[in-house]
């Protein structure tokens, strides 16, 4: 049997998810979080079942996008749970709405900043920093130049990075996930910063590991409720 004490312990985690979920309800009700959308879900978003079907969907989440698709042809939207958050997923026409949709009603940056939580990790000087799309549109009009220094980079990052694996029989194994961490951080530094400092490896390392941390915190505080996230 139980005493108070120990059943007060044991009840206090179920408790304080419940009363956590039930602020957050309150806040998509009076519209102190994102817009609502029209989008109905394709399982439960209930206190229980809405933790239950986000482990689901972090598990099986091909064939649970196959069943909203599935259930709202030809052509629409449907909300499923993901990492933490209920996002909404379009189809069909609503895809070309998207495409054309201006920056005050889809943010790319609103977006990123909610799905990192970057106001809470990295402060809102940093977050709230307009220099990644004029960025990346910068890069993108000066293809013609970067192209041949990634394709240069390419070599020699693969290189590196068969240089680390063993051989045997005539084949060389890898770990494939380090070794695709690796290779991305490489090439995207290529562009970015350039030689030599894309090639460092300590600094390689500290950047895809910076990246890795920053993925999970973010994923902690996405199911809590804004108000008991900071």
């Amino acid at each position: 049997m139980f005493t108070s004490e120990q059943a007060w312990v044991f009840l206090t985690p179920s408790r304080l998810l419940s009363k956590w979920y039930q602020e957050w309800r309150a806040q998509d009700q009076d519209g102190t979080n994102e817009p609502k959308n029209e989008a109905k879900p394709i399982v439960s978003n209930a206190y229980g079942a809405s933790f239950i079907n986000q482990i689901r969907s972090a598990l099986w989440n091909d064939s649970m996008v196959q069943r909203g698709y599935d259930s709202n042809k030809p052509g629409g939207m449907f909300k499923m749970p993901l990492f933490g958050q209920w996002v909404t997923i379009v189809t069909g026409r609503y895809i070309e709405e998207l495409a054309k949709a201006p920056d005050n009603c889809l943010s790319f940056q609103e977006t990123i900043n909610d799905m990192m939580q970057l106001e809470l990790l990295i402060g809102p000087a940093l977050s709230r920093d307009q220099i990644h799309l004029p960025a990346i549109r910068g890069l993108t009009r000066r293809l013609n130049v970067i192209f041949p220094e990634i394709v240069d980079e390419t070599h020699s990052a693969f290189a590196t990075q068969m240089e680390k694996g063993k051989t045997a029989d005539g084949w060389t194994s890898i770990k494939a996930f380090d070794a695709f961490g690796d290779l991305v951080s490489q090439l995207n530094h290529r562009a970015f910063v350039g030689l030599p400092l894309c090639r460092d490896e300590k600094w390689n390392k500290t950047m895809v590991k910076s990246a890795a941390e920053l993925t999970v915190q973010a994923l902690l505080l996405r199911p809590f409720p804004e108000s008991r996230r900071a």
